[in-house]
């Protein structure tokens, strides 16, 4: 288990590298998010940049969600894209229009629904992560809630995985959480953290980085 500790110009950032042994990877390519080569269009793999190696910008307005902040995405292709956002805000854009999707009724309800991370492994394998241990799967035809002991009720703020059997999600006080695929349980990152993981991504299985903010700096133990 390997730390490093990053101090940026705006503040104090932890990183700490999770290195899992044992887990297989799946046959999409973490490096670029899970992203596809090409699109099913037969798009550039280069973003489409144009010759002076600027890339294109569109607009896009998901009406549907204008009444809520908008706090993350993620997607297969620029006709395959998830947006989730403040309270419990869901919808999918297949390429022409957005639709709105439903959480279930009792994240709905909940006093504190915003869901904060995306991230999946296909249009029908796409989890949600956000407050009061809200973790939520989307199956291709409806969004359900996961339920496990391990999860806990903390805040839950991003989301990223190598495969199918190895996804984490990161979230407040230090939560870091494993799916093998059957169970969620908490990892172990090999010191005590005392603050909230914001960010997380990889290159592999073995090669997993987090980010997050320290409420008390140079407090590792």
């Amino acid at each position: 288990m390997n730390t490093t500790v990053h101090r940026l110009p705006l503040g104090i950032v932890w990183f700490a590298l999770l290195g899992i042994l044992g887990c297989t990877s799946g046959n999409t390519d973490p490096s670029d998010g899970g992203q596809p080569d090409a699109g099913p269009d037969g798009g550039p793999t280069d973003g489409g940049m144009m010759d002076g190696g600027t890339p294109p910008v569109s607009a896009m307005e998901p009406t549907l969600l204008l009444a809520n902040e908008i706090l993350a995405t993620w997607g297969t292709s620029r006709n395959d894209l998830f947006i989730a956002g403040a309270d419990a805000s869901l919808a999918h854009y297949d390429g022409s229009s957005w639709r709105p999707h439903d959480a279930p009724a009792a994240v709905r309800n909940a006093s504190r629904n915003d869901l904060r991370g995306l991230f999946g492994f296909g249009s029908d394998d796409v989890y949600a992560a956000g407050e009061s241990g809200t973790i939520l799967h989307f199956d291709g035809a409806s969004w359900s809630t996961v339920d496990d002991p391990d999860i806990g009720n903390q805040g839950l703020l991003d989301l990223w995985g190598s495969d199918t059997n190895n996804l984490y999600v990161v979230g407040d006080r230090g939560a870091v959480l494993r799916f093998d695929g059957v169970d969620w349980t908490s990892v172990d990152i090999g010191f005590t953290f005392f603050g909230d993981w914001r960010g997380i991504s990889g290159t592999g299985p073995n090669d997993v980085l987090i980010a997050g903010t320290s409420v008390s700096p140079g407090s590792l133990a």
